[in-house]
């Protein structure tokens, strides 16, 4: 799953994702319930066109050592960054806490 959002506006719901670090909580809620992962890796900067970030198998295509080389379950937000701009993407991948 790929969640994208604000970190500025629209209720801000990724306002301090620049601030997360490997082991972090992510608690995901929706309407069947809610999850928890945990934050595996972080690619601080790319491009809004890498598509690669939210493939089944993330993997940045502009920045390959970033990502994943193997199928799995993954959390994957993506917020702008630096805030107030479109710039560049803030990936964050994370996985099911088991």
């Amino acid at each position: 799953m790929a969640p994208a959002g604000h970190r500025n506006t629209h209720g801000e719901p990724f306002r301090s994702a620049n601030r997360l670090r490997e082991g972090d909580e992510i608690t995901l809620r929706t309407r069947e319930g809610a999850s928890t992962s945990l934050v595996d890796r972080i690619l601080p900067v790319t491009s809004p066109r890498d598509t690669g970030v939210i493939q089944p198998v993330p993997r940045s295509i502009v920045k390959p050592s970033y990502g994943y080389s193997e199928a799995g379950s993954y959390l994957t937000p993506t917020t702008r960054t630096p805030e107030f701009t479109s710039r560049h993407r803030l990936i964050v991948w994370a996985t099911p806490r088991r």
